[in-house]
């Protein structure tokens, strides 16, 4: 197995982990399934209220997690390119729209993180 290989393996389990991680941090610690009604205030203060601690961790967790979304983005548009050949718009496309999940994935817990 080359280094390359290997890289590429480690990148493609990168996925798979960020899921498990995404799910444990943003569903048992932070507590956001089912998530409060946006319209009752008095709900949404009472899911901060009582889980702060485990709020901040899950979110935590979850933002780290949604790091993990980048390599495994990354292997999948190296397999796309090979597929694809030296003219690979499709592959660009996915690689590029993959990295904008990021931002979903990394800022909408900050500003969860923030509001706790």
């Amino acid at each position: 197995m080359t280094a390359n290989t290997r890289r590429q393996l480690f990148c493609l389990w990168c996925g798979p982990v960020a899921i498990v991680l995404f799910g444990f941090g943003f569903v048992a610690l932070a507590g956001w399934l089912p998530p409060p009604m946006p319209g009752d205030v008095e709900q949404v203060a009472a899911v901060y209220g009582r889980n702060v601690d485990g709020i901040r961790a899950g979110l935590l967790l979850t933002c780290l997690a949604g790091g993990l979304f980048g390599p495994w983005i990354a292997a999948i548009s190296v397999v796309l390119k090979r597929i694809e050949g030296s003219d690979c718009p499709l592959a660009n496309t996915q690689l590029g729209l993959g990295m904008l999940t990021l931002v979903v994935f990394t800022y909408v817990p900050m500003i969860m993180q923030t509001a706790a």
